[in-house]
């Protein structure tokens, strides 16, 4: 019995095989079935003599039941034809990019297209070669994925119809293969569940501005960062790479990503006007979204995790070990050589004086396997030196000879026609050598100038002395009337120096009452310096470059250009002052949330207090920016310190959450060990809210009031208070009060001795509060204290949980005291778990957080913490200087003499069998520090190089 014939499933009609391929009378090639997923796909090609090919394999997959797009087809006249390319990428799950020289020429559209389909789409891309090699230059961005070979197809397609239409079905199977394969539409999937989970940004914009300017010389650094690469001793897992405004940094971070792809597998472009492009936890998610689409095996392991779709919980720390550390040291190494991630512009993550990208790199980045290495770039600021200070930067030194030849070779290549057949022209490349100070930035624009026919190379005298003087000459060039420039322009750039983040241009509209041409009228002069984008949905306008804002505040520099951020906060403030009068519903989102930063920059005390007492402006910051909480903690904190004793009174006579908010200042002012100025602010208010009556505020200054007490140590008046503060609360079912008061008593007991167990029951009963109908932080406040009663009854496992559930709320909330706290505790349950480097690391990490802020005592205990931590190290390895000191040739006296003074000294460091006490901590840090004096002096004696890093790298305070 034979088998039924298999049928079109268009027509019905039998089919007929020929070789793999089934063909129908009317139909031509089909399949048997329709795949069981049609597919989206994308073609990439360059409108050449090529599109005859392109055009037939784009008809046999749709017979085939794809969804072809195409531009042609798919663009319609007046269509915005750049977004529908985009979207038509976005909406497809497969790329086939066709190289030609046409499509792969510089600049050009299907380069965007390749790279838009490699950023965004994971790298779900297949290249079909249509000309000869020597012909294509592919883009470096896909040289690790092997195209088909087509080249030949006009050759074979002039052979005959017969001869080519076995080669074209031969090719067309090889396609299909690909395209239709399990593997393909697995990658597809997978790329997509990871995105949404991910949700990773795209840093491809600032790629391709950065790209279009060219890259001139660096060889100089790519040998150097293909040397520590290919190492031997893969050790160092960060190449950091440091260097001054304007030097190229970002312009070489953004070559090695695009023409590096063969081992660039992750970049990152942080950019200190866009939040989600330097925030840590973003960065991270990023990062591993973009290995993902490169190491299938890393890939598969991200999917399993457990918590994949919980990835809000954790912060930056957790989430760096969680989806990069961990699941990469899992990977199968077999050889690998070594990959980098490319981190741009470190400095631009920071904010409020720390970096918390940075911080997460230092203390993270050498749990990465050795396979992995991270290229990063920074300006030399304080925030990222601080933590980063244990490794050797590779610095972008302005007067090497291999900068200045670079720029030599760009100042030829730029500057190649007016420089032809001159006799001074090796001249002129050193002067304007020596005006630019080694600054990249400086020729890029010199050259620019000159090309406009602004500077004229016919008088070296006029060329403009480094980066600030190229500004000056473009305000004189561009603003020649010095008096229009003042009335005209001046008090529109005051404002945009003064914003606290990109200005929205309908705010600069509004300022000068300006018609829709007469804005662009002003923004137009100011071409590229001052460029205005789309951000959130509203049209921005800020300066181009940092260095542009901080020459044009900086009167001894900019001269008569000079432009005041004082003044431009008072335009913000009178305009934000008339909105605020209309109501505070109404209010726009910037001056929302910076009106209150502009009234204390200027001291206007009178004016800021009366708008936190004003109860509708607290509410719609409370309910349309819920993430600026702190910082409106923060700008009462500015009015209490700042406002006259009569004024500041005033906040405990507003509305009971505008008061509430005060006395939360009052308690940040503790956080940072500001405990004088809290004392007496809190002494000054207690009348008024005795006065008042109300439960919440009379709990809420008891919890303050007891806190104070159990810092300095009065057992019974915290008691009273903090029973007061619970009284009060529970009362009112005041469910905030209730929580703080638990908190407090929790506190107490541990701080004076307590049991552990009561400690527990009281901080177990305050995470009953409903901790969504109020602030993040207190939650995380009673989980961190949690986690150190946990520690002090030697529960590891469940300290850990609070410790991380607490990382987690801490992040959203972006408390940096909190973030020390989190730290320390952190370093507490290392020394539970014996893990005495890890200790030394996370109390370090905390006192250089409460140093920032400003605590210093809690800095100085910590401080302690680091040598305690080192206790048990210091005294393993003073064992250690004792047996070198018996074999040294010193005098017999005086080595019988360092023996005894090293066991006097170890002896009297105590062994770390529990967790100390701050007391016993204290007396067992200065035996610590004691014992390594000696073990210092000892070593100058004994080693030329110490035998261990233990005093230069884990003794450093």
């Amino acid at each position: 019995m034979t088998d039924p014939p298999i049928r079109c499933p268009k027509c019905d009609q039998a089919l007929t095989q020929v070789g793999q391929f089934w063909i129908c009378p009317d139909h031509g090639q089909v399949s048997p079935q329709k795949p069981f997923a049609p597919l989206r796909m994308f073609l990439s090609y360059g409108h050449d003599s090529n599109e005859e090919l392109v055009r037939r394999i784009k008809a046999d997959l749709e017979k085939r039941g794809h969804d072809v797009w195409i531009d042609k087809s798919k663009i319609k006249f007046g269509d915005d034809w750049r977004r529908k390319i985009t979207d038509g990428i976005l909406d497809s799950s497969r790329v086939l990019s066709f190289l030609s020289k046409y499509s792969t020429r510089d600049p050009g559209v299907c380069l965007d297209e390749i790279a838009i389909a490699i950023g965004v789409k994971g790298g779900n891309i297949q290249t079909i070669l249509v000309e000869t090699e020597q012909e294509v230059k592919p883009p470096p961005s896909i040289s690790h994925i092997q195209w088909l070979d087509m080249h030949d197809w006009k050759e074979q397609r002039a052979a005959g119809e017969a001869a080519w239409e076995q080669w074209y079905q031969v090719k067309l199977a090889e396609i299909v293969a690909v395209v239709e394969s399990d593997e393909s539409r697995r990658f597809a999937g997978e790329i997509r569940t990871l995105e949404e989970h991910l949700k990773p940004i795209s840093s491809d914009s600032r790629i391709f501005q950065l790209l279009r300017k060219g890259l001139v010389g660096r060889a100089w650094l790519v040998e150097a960062i293909e040397q520590w690469r290919n190492a031997a001793d893969r050790a160092s897992r960060l190449f950091w790479i440091l260097g001054a405004p304007g030097v190229g940094k970002s312009s070489f971070a953004a070559h090695l990503a695009h023409y590096g792809r063969d081992k660039v597998i992750a970049v990152q472009f942080c950019e200190y006007d866009k939040p989600d492009h330097r925030n840590a936890h973003r960065i991270v998610r990023t990062l591993a979204f973009q290995i993902a689409t490169r190491l299938p095996d890393y890939r598969k392991l991200l999917l399993a995790l457990p918590e994949i779709t919980e990835l809000d919980r954790k912060n930056p720390a957790e989430l760096f070990d969680y989806l990069l550390a961990d699941p990469l040291r899992h990977t199968i190494e077999g050889g690998r050589e070594r990959y980098l991630i490319v981190i741009d512009a470190l400095d631009e993550a920071g904010g409020s004086g720390r970096n918390e990208l940075v911080e997460m790199l230092a203390r993270n980045a050498p749990r990465l396997p050795d396979w992995i290495g991270i290229v990063a770039t920074s300006r030399p600021e304080s925030d990222v030196i601080a933590p980063l200070q244990g490794l050797n930067p590779f610095v972008l030194d302005t007067a090497t000879e291999s900068n200045r030849a670079d720029i030599r070779e760009y100042l030829r290549r730029e500057l190649a026609s007016p420089l032809q057949d001159r006799a001074d022209a090796d001249r002129l490349v050193e002067q304007v050598l020596e005006k630019s100070e080694g600054v990249f930035l400086y020729v890029e624009r010199f050259c620019d100038d000159v090309q406009r026919g602004h500077f004229s190379l016919d008088r070296p005298d006029q060329f403009p002395q480094g980066l600030g003087g190229i500004f000056f000459q473009y305000f004189q060039r561009q603003f020649p009337d010095l008096e229009k420039f003042r009335k005209d322009v001046r008090p529109a750039l005051r404002a945009i120096l003064a914003a606290r983040e990109p200005l929205p241009m309908e705010i600069l509209q509004r300022l000068f009452n300006w018609q829709d041409e007469e804005l662009r009228d002003f923004t137009r002069p100011l071409g590229s310096l001052f460029p205005t984008t789309t951000e959130a949905g509203h049209e921005v306008i800020k300066p181009y470059h940092k260095s542009l804002a901080d020459w044009l505040a900086d009167e001894g520099k900019a001269g008569a250009f000079f432009v005041s951020i004082l003044e431009g906060c008072r335009l913000l403030v009178d305009l934000g002052w008339r909105q605020q009068e209309q109501g505070a519903a109404t209010m726009s989102g910037y001056f929302l949330a910076h009106l209150p930063a502009h009234l204390a920059t200027l001291e206007r005390w009178e004016a800021l207090v009366s708008l936190l007492c004003c109860e509708d402006y607290v509410k719609s910051v409370e309910i349309r920016l819920p993430t600026r909480r702190y910082s409106l903690v923060l700008d009462y904190q500015e009015a209490l310190r700042g406002s006259p004793f009569s004024l500041r009174n005033r906040l405990w006579d507003a509305a009971p959450v505008c008061s509430l908010l005060a006395l939360k200042a009052i308690g940040s002012l503790v956080d940072r060990g500001e405990l004088g100025e809290a004392r007496v602010l809190l002494q000054t208010c207690a009348d008024a809210i005795s006065s008042r009556r109300l439960p919440e505020l009379t709990s809420t200054w008891s919890c303050l009031a007891g806190r104070l007490a159990i810092y300095a140590g009065d057992r019974q008046e915290a008691d009273s208070r903090l029973a007061q503060a619970l009284t009060a609360a529970r009362d009112a079912a005041y469910q905030e009060g209730v929580a703080k008061a638990l908190l407090g008593i929790g506190v107490a007991i541990r701080k004076f001795g307590g049991s552990h167990c009561d400690a527990q029951d009281a901080l177990h009963e305050a995470l009953k509060a409903d901790f969504s109908s109020f602030d993040m932080d207190l939650q995380a406040r009673v989980l961190l204290n949690l986690a150190m009663v946990h520690i002090c009854k030697g529960q590891a496992r469940e300290a850990d949980d609070c410790l991380s559930n607490a990382g987690s709320l801490i992040e959203r909330n972006d408390n940096p005291v909190l973030h020390a706290w989190l730290h320390k505790y952190q370093g507490f349950l290392r020394l539970l778990r014996q893990d005495c480097d890890g200790a030394a690391e996370q109390f370090r990490s905390a006192g250089e957080t409460f140093s920032r802020q400003g605590h210093f005592q809690e800095q100085l205990r910590c401080d302690e913490l680091v040598y305690c931590a080192l206790g048990p190290v210091a005294r393993l390895y003073a064992q250690e200087r004792i047996e070198r000191a018996s074999a040294a040739r010193l005098p017999r006296e005086r080595g019988l003499e360092l023996q005894k003074e090293i066991r006097r000294a170890v002896d009297a460091v105590p062994s770390l069998d529990t967790v100390p006490s701050e007391s016993d901590a204290r007396r067992m840090a200065a035996a610590t520090e004691h014992l390594i004096l000696i073990i210092r002096d000892l070593e100058r004696r004994l080693d030329p190089e110490p035998l261990s890093g233990l005093t230069a790298r884990r003794a450093k305070r």
